[in-house]
């Protein structure tokens, strides 16, 4: 019995010992610097609707505080560049804001752009738009292509909370920001504050890991690509 409350005091004793030397979430969450800042979305190439302008942005919010993160609203509508200026000093937040398309006939489209306010770049993006938009002599009966402007909504925002979370560190999704912002319409009719893409040091980092992967020589010996001679065989 003796030896019984020994050994349960000594793994008792290690587990707080784990707790607090493991950083990051495997115990908990430091939900003190999470914060998340709602920018206005407004109308692009359509009317002012206030009713999906609160459905997003209430939307938004109430996830986000289910969530456990901070959650508050500004007016942005002075333009994306002032108020990132304003939030420069906001320490781990992040910034989210958009436009949303409503027209007749087709379904409700929606653009999201997330910033980091420290650095004043965009590190995100995401649109839901109407595949069927813009396709001349297609006309599909409503009951199979309409959708519901509140489940739109609702599948967009929960993207939106996905992509956030799965981006603690605040790192540029490039990819995102290509497919979404700088090969869309919006982005000949909007400025977006987006980092200047650096072709040149991106292909030379490319390269200098391709120069440093082993391969295997005629000789049957491993080597670095740059330090093998002409003819190798990549493992």
């Amino acid at each position: 019995m003796k030896l019984l409350n020994a050994n349960l005091l000594w793994y008792t004793g290690l587990l707080i010992l784990l707790v607090h030397l493991i950083p990051g979430p495997v115990f908990s969450q430091d939900r003190s610097k999470r914060k998340i800042i709602i920018g206005t979305f407004l109308p692009y190439k359509s009317q002012p609707d206030s009713s999906v302008k609160e459905k997003i942005e209430g939307e938004l919010s109430r996830n986000f505080g289910l969530d456990g993160f901070e959650v508050r609203s500004v007016d942005s509508t002075a333009g994306t560049e002032e108020i990132l200026s304003k939030l420069k000093s906001e320490e781990g937040s992040v910034f989210i804001t958009g436009y949303y398309r409503k027209n007749a006939g087709v379904n409700l489209n929606l653009y999201c752009q997330i910033y980091n306010p420290e650095t004043g770049f965009m590190i995100d993006a995401l649109n839901v738009s109407d595949e069927l938009e813009g396709l001349e002599g297609i006309r599909l009966p409503d009951e199979e292509t309409k959708e519901d402007d509140s489940k739109i909504i609702t599948k967009f925002v929960a993207k939106i909370l996905t992509r956030i979370k799965l981006n603690s560190q605040k790192k540029e999704r490039r990819e995102n920001i290509n497919e979404y912002v700088a090969s869309s319409p919006i982005s000949k009719d909007i400025k977006f504050n987006t980092r200047r893409e650096d072709v040149k040091a991106e292909a030379e980092a490319v390269f200098k890991l391709l120069e440093n992967q082993e391969v295997v020589t005629a000789t049957r010996t491993k080597t670095k690509i740059k330090d093998a001679p002409a003819a190798v065989y990549v493992v």
